[in-house]
């Protein structure tokens, strides 16, 4: 039980590490608002669901965004828009998953937790984050808009931010951290089990 125990902290201690490093190395989108940037730092965490279940994946979202603490530029406000989401990535994959641990359900369990991500992205953004950003930054709301609108003409209000913004930012990032979990993770698991 030990045995196993030690082997699980090292697999996620590992994986939040890559997560971590991951997290440092993203870029803008183009039309996107310049402070949402995309990263593949959900991979490792998808991994650790996958292989380890909720509560590892959960950890592995944890640590990663609790080192990045240490280099914030949002007040923390970022980090913990960015571990809310995670968690409703998490639960969402690793529910859906854990049902039948196949390819197949590995797919539909990334469609899902795509869908939920962008959901709960956008109404967590809407009815907490942007108040967070307003409060912990002195940002305002205006302020917040006119930022989106340099790149984007299409957001002229917080809506506009989320459905121009949230949404379609959420979508590409869910995909892409999907397609890439699909191409790594039984590579990386047959590696985790052998631990």
């Amino acid at each position: 039980m030990k045995k196993t125990t030690t082997k699980k902290l090292v697999s996620i201690a590992m994986l939040a590490a890559v997560s971590t490093a991951l997290m440092f190395i993203d870029f803008p989108i183009p039309l996107m608002p310049p402070f949402l940037k995309l990263d593949i730092s959900e991979v490792p965490v998808l991994i650790a669901t996958f292989a380890m279940g909720i509560p590892a994946g959960i950890a592995v979202a944890f640590i990663k965004n609790a080192l990045h603490l240490f280099v914030s530029t949002t007040m923390y406000v970022g980090e913990l828009s960015n571990f809310l989401i995670s968690v409703a990535m998490v639960v969402s994959a690793g529910i859906v998953y854990s049902r039948n641990k196949t390819r197949k359900n590995a797919v539909l369990a990334l469609v899902v937790s795509t869908v939920v991500t962008i959901i709960f992205a956008a109404l967590i953004n809407r009815f907490f984050i942007i108040w967070a950003y307003v409060n912990m930054m002195g940002l305002t709301e205006e302020k917040i808009v006119a930022i989106c609108n340099g790149v984007n003409k299409h957001v002229t209000s917080i809506n506009g931010y989320i459905y121009f913004g949230v949404i379609p930012f959420n979508f590409i990032k869910s995909v892409i951290n999907a397609v890439v979990t699909l191409l790594l993770y039984k590579r990386i698991s047959k590696i985790i089990k052998k631990q």
